[in-house]
């Protein structure tokens, strides 16, 4: 299945600002995707671990199960004043 990532924050020093596509296998939650991330690039591991996660424009869990065309995004925390 078919997947886009969509970064923000400092994770976009790691993989780009603009969206991209993973192919993961049928069944795959997104913690499949996070893992392949920290794969491709373990220094942004301190980030993803305190990342809130959204499936579709909504909050979801890693254990989240993954659909064929959904959007998976990666929200670190932010700061400001």
């Amino acid at each position: 299945m078919r997947v886009t990532v969509l970064c923000w924050g400092h994770l976009t020093d790691y993989f780009g600002s603009e969206g991209f596509e993973l192919e993961l296998p049928e069944g795959s939650q997104i913690q499949n995707v996070i893992t392949l991330l920290e794969q491709r690039e373990p220094k942004a591991t301190r980030l993803t671990r305190s990342c809130r996660y959204a499936l579709d424009e909504e909050y979801a869990p890693l254990d989240t199960p993954l659909q064929d065309g959904c959007t998976v995004a990666i929200l670190p925390p932010m700061s400001g004043g």
